[in-house]
């Protein structure tokens, strides 16, 4: 190690502490990183930030742990996660991250989402709504209001609409309830086994608090359980217009809050189940777990280390459990999903390239419409999940082949 190396002096972004356990959660909000270290990597962070050099951050951690650590491997480490906003006199390029969303947003525009008068009022409101909806003898809304009108163009046209805003709220409140802890995010586009979903990245709550976290899992499901139960205390008020809004509106909520219990596919009570069995990566943890049982007991690999066992006991059990929901709950998910696309979806498709053949002006119109909105909601969901798992994918064809399978 060379003096001028030992003599390096480092400056961070703002970072933030938060112990876990035996463990120190850190991250910088402005570049959305966070990261787990244990104590000494804690202490060298600190060390480094108030301004001693690389050769006394290791002296000093000497002294205190009796131990040599390598504190030039460290910080380039914090240089790659991007931490680091300078060395010495050398300025380091800040990582490359998508903008937050809605930036000009700030913590006390949106501080009154956590009022919890207005949360209780919020998971009151459908209890409302059913209460004047049966005080007004009205009839819950049904799948069956999705197809209102005869025309296939127009119930789709009127689903996306509606379910675009739906989205667009349920995120916004993820974003809002993020923001008044002082935490950026992002809303992106993604997918979700065969479904195209709208979801929001808020990595820096982790920096948060367990109750701030909860808050920002559930302040999607919770707008949603208010706006459900608005749309029927207006459909039992008898606002009934002739695009049926309120009703179409009600189911689609309806099918977003079960589409929320289908925990394997990282929905927002996937993370709410993650904090509460106090697992770190779930998925992730889960999905190394399922990938080393197949390569064990599929691919015949002997001599495998079981990932799960590097976790604490309770951890461990916490993956398993959810590796084997995991595994169930995707074939489950994804056959209902073929048989949703042969008895509902070819039909469809079908019925519009029969009806672009001899039929009437209006009716060619329809089913033109129709087969154009399906093939680009399927072009986007293939580009952007081939964005997501394309790297995986060519990973998993190299080992195959170099394994000989």
């Amino acid at each position: 190690m060379t003096a001028g190396t030992d003599s390096r002096r480092v400056s961070f972004h703002p970072l933030e502490f938060r112990r876990e356990g035996d463990e120190w959660i850190v991250g910088v909000q402005a570049v959305r990183r966070v990261i787990c270290m244990p104590e000494a990597g804690a202490d060298a962070l600190r060390l480094l930030q108030s301004g001693k050099t690389v050769g006394e951050t290791r002296s000093e951690l000497f002294r205190a742990t009796g131990k040599h650590l390598d504190i030039s491997g460290f910080v380039t480490r914090m240089v790659e996660i991007g931490f680091v906003s300078g060395i010495s006199d050398k300025e380091m390029p800040t990582v490359s991250r998508p903008p937050a969303s809605l930036p000009w947003i700030k913590p006390h525009h949106v501080q009154f989402v956590l009022n919890p008068v207005l949360q209780c009022l919020a998971l009151l409101t459908p209890f409302i709504g059913f209460a004047v909806l049966f005080l007004a003898g009205g009839e819950i809304p049904s799948a069956s209001d999705l197809l209102w009108s005869p025309y296939g163009t127009l119930n789709i046209a009127a689903q996306i609409l509606i379910s675009s805003a739906l989205i667009a709220l349920h995120e916004l409140s993820h974003l809002a309830a993020a923001r008044a802890f002082d935490v950026p995010g992002r809303v992106y586009l993604g997918t979700r086994l065969q479904f195209l979903v709208v979801q929001t990245e808020v990595t820096g709550i982790w920096l948060r608090g367990r109750r701030a976290r909860l808050t920002v899992y559930l302040a999607g499901i919770t707008l949603d359980c208010a706006v459900y139960g608005l749309c029927l205390i207006g459909i039992g008020a008898g606002f009934e217009p002739s695009v049926p809004i309120l009703r179409i509106a009600a189911v689609l909520l309806m099918l977003s809050v079960f589409n929320q219990l289908l925990v394997f596919m990282r929905t927002d009570l996937y993370f709410v189940m993650q904090d509460l069995s106090r697992c770190r990566n779930l998925y992730t943890d889960a999905t190394r777990y399922l990938a080393h049982l197949t390569r064990r007991h599929v691919l015949r690999h002997r001599n495998l280390v079981d990932p799960s066992r590097s976790l604490g006991p309770a951890e461990s059990r916490s993956v398993r459990i959810y590796a084997i929901v995991c595994a169930i709950g995707s074939v489950l998910c994804f056959l209902v999903g073929v048989h949703v696309i042969f008895s509902a979806g070819m039909p469809l498709l079908f019925r519009a390239a029969e009806g672009l053949i001899g039929g009437r002006p209006l009716v060619v119109m329809d089913s033109a419409a129709t087969l154009a909105i399906l093939v680009c909601m399927q072009s986007l969901w293939g580009f952007l999940w081939w964005r997501r798992h394309g790297a995986a994918l060519r990973r998993m064809g190299r080992f195959l082949r170099a394994s000989g399978h």
